[in-house]
């Protein structure tokens, strides 16, 4: 995949994503704490992608660090 359709991949993704990442990581941090964690886990995304193979929807590639992200900022601030 090129990269301009990797990029619009990502920037669709992101719009369609955003508000579910954001819930997610409310449940899982503080609100406060749960936009920034949504921005770096599609900076992460973006910085990775090079890694997706399309063997899965991007969405599936992108959950897959939700948690991830999530559980780091627990590990460093427990009383979020």
């Amino acid at each position: 995949m090129n990269k301009c359709c990797m990029d619009e991949l990502l920037i669709s993704s992101y719009n369609q994503l955003k508000p579910k990442v954001e819930r997610y990581m409310a449940r899982m941090v503080s609100e406060e704490d749960a936009e920034d964690l949504a921005q770096e886990v599609f900076l992460r995304a973006c910085r990775s992608i090079g890694g997706f193979k399309g063997e899965s929807n991007i969405s599936a590639w992108m959950s897959s660090c939700w948690p991830w992200r999530a559980g780091k900022r627990l590990r460093k601030n427990p009383a979020a």
